[in-house]
This record gives structure tokens, sequence and C-alpha cells, in this order.
């Protein structure tokens, strides 16, 4: 809530809650959000949620998946751009269902997009540390590269 207030949010996106149901709809209501899409979890680390101010933004949800929420974004003035919200399932399997259905969506638009969330995959050998070893990139590389994205970077630690 003090994010909120004291970086004046019109859009927020919150990738595995850890709450669904009642409990996740008293937290989204005290956020004061006007609007919201809720793409409740499976099991604990899933869920999606995309809260807006609708006299601040124009936000039309143009489709949702249970990895996704996707919607056409605006303020006053600006051209409109696509945004996804992701939580790609760890299983590789459920992941390619993902790719399939952001395919899908990139074929109905052509206007800029920006996808952000928990993909749960790696772009490139250097972005993981630890764990299993890596033979190859699969998966989001394959569907990065075949849609011409652009990784903007992030910002903060480097492995979280």
């Amino acid at each position: 809530m003090d994010l909120v207030r004291s970086h004046h949010i019109d859009v927020m996106f919150v990738c595995e809650p850890r709450i669904s149901g009642s409990k996740a709809l008293v937290v989204i209501k005290s956020l004061r959000f006007s609007c919201f899409e809720v793409i409740d979890p499976e099991k604990f680390s899933e869920g999606l949620w995309l809260l807006w101010n609708d006299a601040k933004v124009k936000l039309d949800i143009i489709g949702t998946s249970d990895q996704s929420i996707s919607a056409c974004l605006s303020w006053q003035g600006q051209k409109p751009w696509l945004f996804s919200a992701i939580y790609a399932r760890p299983c590789n399997v459920k992941k390619e269902k993902l790719w399939e259905y952001l395919n899908f969506v990139a074929s109905c638009h052509q206007m800029p997009w920006l996808l952000a969330g928990d993909f749960n995959d790696i772009l490139q050998v250097e972005d993981k540390v630890g764990g299993v070893s890596l033979c190859k990139l699969t998966g989001m590389k394959k569907w990065f590269d075949a849609n011409s994205m652009i990784d903007l970077g992030f910002s903060g630690p480097r492995f979280t």
C-alpha cells in the first residue's frame, strides 16, 4: 500500500501473490485500484493479479490463460500498447502451452508489446547460477528470438 501511495501507481502487476479467494479479494480491495483481473493460483506459488485505476489509464483485458493476463493499455494522449503479465509454470510441457498462447496473442496484434513476470526460464546461460546445468537454451529463448523480442534488462540484484 505504501508503494502504491508514494509512487502514484496506476497499473500494478502482482505475480505469485500466495493468497487466493476471499483473502486475495480483501487485499486487492485494500490497495484501492478501481479495476482488477485475477488468475487464481492452482498451487501455492502460482497466480497473477493485474490491478489498475480506470480514471487514469484505459486498460482492456484482451485475453487470459492459466499463465498470463494480456491487456491493451493507453494513457490519455498516448498510443495504445500491449502488456502481458506472465507466470510461467516450471513444467516444460505446461510452459510450451504458454509459448503457444503467446504466439496466438502475437498473431492478433501489431502494437508495441511488453511482457513481464516470472518466466521460470532464461535467455542466456549467464542468467543462471547453481542448480541443474543447462546443455542448451530452449523454450523462452526460442520463442523470444522467433518473435523478435528485445530484452529490456533489469534493475536490482542480478539473481533473485
